[in-house]
């Protein structure tokens, strides 16, 4: 079994970085997004700024949008479940 990375300021930010992307994916804006996962605009930023993120509004994230939990808190696998990856990027 592998030994999970410790939590640390390095981690935060990389996750800051994964939201952000996530939340272009998705191509809304902070406040079109932030309602969509019932928080204000201004949360969401601090969120996108290296604030750690809380497993509650991680799990609005990804339930709301579908991207993979895995890969949003840890960088693991891709961003979408691998059912809605296949759909979206579909092989020759």
């Amino acid at each position: 079994m592998e030994k999970r990375r410790p939590y640390n300021a390095e981690h935060i930010d990389e996750i800051a970085e994964r939201l952000k992307r996530a939340r272009a994916s998705t191509k809304l804006n902070q406040t079109q997004f932030a309602e969509r996962i019932g928080i204000s605009q201004h949360r969401l930023s601090q969120y996108e700024n290296s604030r750690p993120l809380t497993l509650e509004v991680a799990l609005a994230i990804c339930d709301e949008f579908g991207f993979s939990l895995d890969w949003l808190y840890r960088g693991d696998g891709i961003m979408l479940p691998h059912g809605l990856w296949e759909r979206v990027n579909p092989t020759e």
